[in-house]
């Protein structure tokens, strides 16, 4: 990723209007290739929101820019910060996205300058940043950042940012500064699953001792009380693989007591073996000692297989020369051995007509048995065939029933079709932004009319008048561009273009005219089912 090398002005940008009636006005913070704007909500001027800008090229613009919209598709009950919207612009020639959020009442960071967080604020803590990164994770994202400083507070709901989120093993495409925790497997970045579960322990580590967290303190992590201690021993083990996985958080958070350690099993000691005293033999007399003497090799052959005397040819051979065995002549069968095998069966037949009545009772037994289960086997195939027959007689009254039953019912009328579920509400009223082009001038076309504001008079004498605002302009010309395509789109949207103030602007492509807040809000879900922003929203512009 290439990043533009001319840092733009972020003073200029103040008093700009973006797309979506998000009116710029002073920097919060500026450094280098990064600018955060308060923003002012036209509409709800109670809404307090933040707009962050990045300097990327083209490519990397329109990747970005796809996260972060793809967020906004994330539940209501979301744990992550869904960006109120987000678009590209060019400023001076340079390149640059951005991301409006609403601005937190406070950060983790913010919070536990004062006090370490209770055991039960940090068990709260840890829940919603699970949830956040179990949407990120499922959806093909991790944080990479998590931190204290990343975790938001929004009245009573805790969640965690979403500005640098990349997708799982690849860098950070807008980066805001370098990591406060980083995994001790990630080598630049934290770009794995596991290396958020690391970033996590860290952070809750730090809400719950002030101390931020480095590698000598996982034994003091782990002294912490459980269920925390538990969670942060496992969260922040060196291994990725033997880390703590999300699914098991909430089992650890729910336990009464640590899990039991495993204790080393204590082998005994093997016990001294007694040496037995070995008896010494005489030793072999030395050659030409004496000529009785016998080597040990002639004595073990002579053990053996004593050799016949035999006459010595030669007289001068050395007593103590080993005498070999000789090869043992083969045996010859026995008459005996021989008629065994002829007489194996007259033998056996005799042995068994010798059996008492009591030794042959078994044999008899199991013939009598055998005989029983052939006659048992032949009743059981006879009664599965009954069974059969019979089930098909009741299969087949069933039958005949059912469709006697169905000549006699008369057709069933038409069954109302199911009123069609009402649209997806977000979490809060946001204002989708326009592609990058839609300021663009457009050749003149038949304008319509500006409405004046003529309110309608109540019953009671007060003037109400609300309008569904689908998009916001600074010029005059590019709202009636696009009041004209609507209606020539969609005619029963009655847009037109509407001016609250005075005639510079901004002008606003409303759909319905003046309305009651039921009207007004009905034209609006009407309005969205048919393709309008999402963020659309009705404004009181009552005098």
């Amino acid at each position: 990723m290439s990043v533009t090398e001319i840092s733009p002005d972020w003073q200029t940008l103040q008093g700009t209007t973006l797309e979506g009636g998000y009116e710029l006005k002073d920097i919060v913070e500026a450094a280098g290739e990064r600018a955060v704007l308060r923003v002012r909500v036209l509409g709800d001027y109670t809404l307090k929101a933040v707009a962050i800008f990045h300097v990327l090229d083209r490519d990397a613009a329109d990747e970005q820019v796809a996260i972060w919209q793809s967020i906004r598709g994330f539940e209501k009950t979301t744990s992550v910060s869904v960006p109120l919207g987000t678009g590209k612009l060019l400023l001076n020639g340079t390149p640059i996205v951005y991301v409006v959020y609403r601005a937190p009442d406070e950060t983790l960071r913010e919070g536990i300058e004062g006090r370490a967080l209770t055991s039960e604020e940090a068990t709260d803590a840890v829940r919603a940043m699970a949830k956040g990164l179990a949407e990120l994770h499922g959806n093909g994202y991790v944080h990479g950042y998590l931190a204290p400083e990343e975790v938001r507070a929004l009245s009573e709901r805790v969640e965690i940012s979403t500005e640098a989120i990349r997708r799982v093993n690849a860098e950070p495409i807008a980066q805001t500064s370098e990591a406060k925790y980083r995994a001790p497997e990630s080598a630049a970045h934290n770009v794995t699953i596991a290396a958020d579960i690391w970033c996590l322990g860290a952070t809750i580590f730090e809400a719950l001792t002030r101390k931020t967290y480095e590698a000598g303190l996982r034994e003091e992590a782990a002294a912490l009380k459980h269920p925390l201690g538990t969670l942060l021993d496992g969260c922040l083990d060196p291994d990725p693989e033997k880390r703590t996985k999300l699914v098991d958080f909430e089992p650890i958070l729910r336990s009464k007591a640590p899990p039991p350690r495993p204790q080393p099993v204590a082998v005994p000691a093997p016990e001294p073996v007694k040496a037995e005293p070995v008896k010494a033999e005489p030793a072999a007399p030395v050659n030409g000692a004496g000529t009785n003497a016998v080597a040990p090799a002639e004595k073990a052959a002579s053990e053996v297989a004593p050799a016949p005397a035999a006459k010595a040819e030669n007289t001068d051979a050395p007593a103590h020369r080993p005498v070999l065995p000789k090869e043992l002549p083969p045996k010859t069968a026995s008459a005996e051995s021989r008629k065994l095998p002829n007489e194996l069966p007259a033998r056996a037949a005799a042995f068994d007509s010798q059996k008492l009545p009591n030794e042959r009772l078994p044999n008899e037994r199991r013939a009598r048995r055998s005989e029983e289960a052939e006659a048992g086997g032949n009743f059981s195939a006879k009664r599965g065939w009954l069974y059969a027959i019979g089930a098909f007689a009741v299969i087949f009254l069933i039958l005949w029933l059912i469709r006697s039953h169905a000549r006699q019912t008369p057709a069933a009328g038409p069954v109302p079709a199911a009123e069609a579920p009402a649209a997806k509400q977000p979490a809060w009223e946001t204002k989708t932004l326009t592609p990058e082009n839609k300021g663009a001038a457009a050749p003149a076309r038949t304008t319509p009319p500006v409405s004046k504001p003529e309110p309608p008079v109540t019953a009671g004498g007060a003037r109400t008048i609300w309008r569904v605002v689908l998009y916001t302009y600074r010029r005059e010309q590019d709202a009636q561009n696009k009041a004209h395509e609507l209606t020539s789109k969609r005619p029963d949207l009655q847009t037109e273009v509407f001016t609250p103030g005075a005639a510079g602007g901004p002008f606003l492509v409303v759909a319905g005219g003046r309305m009651t807040r039921d009207e007004a809000a009905r034209m609006r879900l009407k309005a969205i089912q048919e393709g309008m922003p999402h963020d659309s929203y009705i404004q009181n512009y009552s005098k």
